[in-house]
């Protein structure tokens, strides 16, 4: 009785320290597994890891285990020590010590053949030295066996020494944008077997090796993720080749994802029938964006064009002939210019002016349309135009001396920004950007200029209205820059007014 009960204990209490052990390490590898290597060897150690408790509960209690069967346990965990360590040896050379001295790491598939067949070598050891096995039927199989295997597994040894040759060439590495054959996609990874790539759409492609190595690859990220794009657009034959380019050139320039430090280049590439084609040449460093980055640009270049009165023409298969006399020409040209004015007249800065002044000013005035995104005027750069917002909306940011950019306003219709550059020639103060799609008024120096050469005595109330706005930009931006109240310094009325009369010759 008290025999089996002390054995009882033992088993107790063997029980428990091969617990308390195996949950302890595990609780230890589970708080390092962001270690890149705990995370390697976690699951072997862990096998090993139940065999050592295992050992432990026989040091308690002692359970029977049959000879034969205990020298198999000891053999295939022999083997799993010298494979951890295998996998300790591989992680500290490749992932530690390698990148030190060079910035491509050896291929993935060239990683996992050393380690097998280090593993097969040790395998076979182990089972010559502690199972003393005869090994030498396996190595002289007789030619039929050895024809036949090698016929079943021709696929797959194709597929296994492709993959060999892409590790070893190296044609794209994994993250790089590439085409293989018809597929286009973002490489994955490449396996014994096959490489995977994500297309466009976010799908898996699946390209046996011996399949992609006999493919034509093109690489967009070798041997620089710089890649260039090439759009082609036809224009009218009323517009100047040269204005096309420029304004193409522009419209790519802002936008986002296109490279600035390789600036686009424009080519006139045929005279077709009914237009003039234009191919654009820029630069990107995303591959996988390419398709946002060209409707961005396509979305920039018809806005330009619209500001800029170019056409882009189309065939036509159907005329319908409508015929529009002088005067409904007139009369449409006076309806934009009454709406215009009853803009306008609402605008602080030109309240001075009477109707007669008002309508000759709108008549002057230039529409301009900009699409969602587009900058109308950016901050420190010089200009002479005064804006008002007819339909849509901007928004107005300023950039700081440490470089931070900051809301300031929202506009919207009957919003106008400029006016500081219309009168004095001031750089732009801020950066005012469309929001969504805007229809703005442009109010040019030349037009305002014969007003003020006829009536001077008007600079004298434009001075003080526009020393009040600027006043009101000032103390914006001292809060957002934190700059005491008393710091503020804004050009008096009468500094405005003499700005006005030198920028104007008056």
């Amino acid at each position: 009785m008290m025999a089996s009960l002390h054995a009882a204990v033992r088993l107790i209490l063997g029980a428990l320290c091969a617990l308390f052990f195996l949950f302890g390490i595990r609780f230890l590898l589970r708080k390092c597994r962001n270690i890149l290597l705990v995370k390697k060897i976690s699951t072997p150690v862990t096998i090993l890891l139940i065999y050592f408790a295992f050992l432990i509960l026989r040091f308690f209690y002692p359970l029977p285990l049959p000879p034969r069967l205990a020298l198999y346990l000891k053999t295939f965990f022999t083997f799993l020590g010298i494979y951890i360590v295998i996998l300790f040896t591989e992680v500290l050379l490749v992932d530690y010590l390698v990148p030190l001295r060079r910035r491509i790491p050896p291929p993935s598939l060239l990683r996992e053949i050393v380690r097998w067949a280090l593993a097969i070598v040790v395998a076979f050891v182990l089972l010559k030295v502690m199972l003393n096995l005869d090994l030498s039927p396996i190595f002289f199989t007789s030619a039929a066996v050895t024809l036949v295997i090698g016929l079943a597994m021709r696929d797959l040894l194709s597929n296994l020494f492709s993959g060999i040759t892409l590790n070893m060439e190296r044609p794209f590495r994994t993250g790089d944008w590439v085409m293989a054959g018809s597929q286009i996609g973002e490489v994955v990874n490449t396996t014994w077997r096959a490489t995977r790539i994500k297309t466009l759409d976010g799908d898996f492609v699946i390209i046996p090796n011996a399949t992609i190595s006999t493919e034509q690859i093109i690489n967009y990220h070798a041997p620089s993720k710089l890649h260039a794009r090439h759009l082609e657009v036809g224009v009218s034959y009323e517009a100047s080749p040269n204005k096309v380019k420029d304004v193409m050139v522009k419209a790519a320039l802002e936008t986002d994802g296109v490279l600035k430090k390789h600036s686009p280049v424009v080519w006139l590439k045929d005279f077709g029938d009914f237009s003039i084609t234009y191919e654009l040449k820029f630069w990107i460093d995303n591959y996988g964006l390419y398709n946002e980055i060209e409707d961005e640009v396509r979305t920039r270049i018809w806005y330009s064009f619209k500001r800029n009165g170019i056409q882009i023409p189309f065939p036509i298969r159907n005329v319908y002939l409508r015929s529009i006399s002088r005067e409904d020409e007139q009369t449409l040209r006076e309806r934009e210019i009454t709406e215009n004015m009853a803009v306008m007249s609402s605008i602080e800065i030109l309240k001075p002016l009477n109707r007669d002044e008002l309508w000759e000013l709108s008549s002057k005035a230039k529409a301009r349309y900009y699409g969602r995104g587009e900058v109308l005027v950016r901050q420190g750069e010089s200009g002479d135009s005064f804006f008002i917002i007819k339909d849509g909306a901007a928004e107005v940011s300023i950039v700081d001396e440490r470089g931070k950019v900051s809301v300031v306003a929202h506009l919207a219709r009957e919003g106008f920004f400029g006016e500081g550059s219309l009168l004095t020639g001031e750089q732009r103060s801020a950066t005012v950007t469309a929001v969504e799609d805007t229809e703005v008024i442009v109010i040019e120096k030349s037009s305002f200029a014969d007003i003020l050469t006829r009536k001077p005595g008007i600079c004298r109330s434009l001075s003080r209205i526009l020393q009040s706005r600027l006043k009101e930009l000032a103390e914006k931006r001292a809060v957002l820059e934190e700059i005491p109240e008393e710091e503020v310094e804004v050009e008096s009325s009468s500094v405005l007014l003499k700005k006005i009369k030198d920028f104007f010759g008056l």
